[in-house]
């Protein structure tokens, strides 16, 4: 008798940042019972519907185990990917938050639930005020929580040294930045 092996659980940390965006928006539009449609990923990823990439990336999705289906048929969660799926949509409920009333006693309550739900300005604009990830899509950059989750992991300490030679889209060092690490 063989035992069968239980199915492995694909890791979101490791998705570009461009499958990451695709993801959200697909289990988004699960959770709402909506179709996605291939206009709408593409208005959210400025890349056209017929482009190449924007294909390779729901293509990985489903590959790396993510989502089944596709955009005629629709899409549906894999089993290994339930728990994503609810932090995901829990996370992306704007609707039904629940928000610290110990916090809000000391704020403006109207001005802050108002500014909740403003639109979400864009890269070009954020980085009017600083420097910010995500600065431009590209289609082999990695998510900037996993820079951060390593940082914490290996507890580095403010002020450390943080060694990046390849420096591709400024992840790491943008990263390494917020938690006060220089960068050589």
């Amino acid at each position: 008798m063989t035992i069968p092996t239980p199915k492995k659980i694909p890791n979101p940390h490791k998705l570009p940042f461009l499958q990451a965006q695709i993801l959200q928006k697909i289990y988004c539009d699960v959770f709402e019972q909506k179709h996605t449609t291939l206009n709408e990923l593409a208005d959210l990823t400025d890349y056209p519907p017929d482009s190449k990439i924007l294909a390779e990336a729901l293509n990985a999705l489903t590959e790396k185990g993510f989502l089944n289906g596709n955009l005629e048929t629709g899409f549906e969660i894999p089993e290994t990917c339930q728990k994503l799926f609810e932090k995901v949509t829990a996370k992306s409920d704007y609707k039904n938050k629940k928000y610290n009333k110990f916090l809000l006693q000391f704020a403006n309550y109207k001005s802050v639930i108002d500014s909740l739900f403003e639109p979400t300005p864009t890269i070009s604009e954020l980085n009017q005020a600083g420097t910010v990830h995500q600065w431009y899509d590209y289609l082999e950059d990695f998510p900037f929580a996993l820079i951060e989750y390593k940082l914490k992991e290996y507890h580095i300490q403010p002020n450390s040294l943080v060694v990046e030679p390849f420096a591709g889209s400024g992840t790491t060092c943008i990263s390494a930045n917020f938690f006060n690490c220089h960068m050589p």
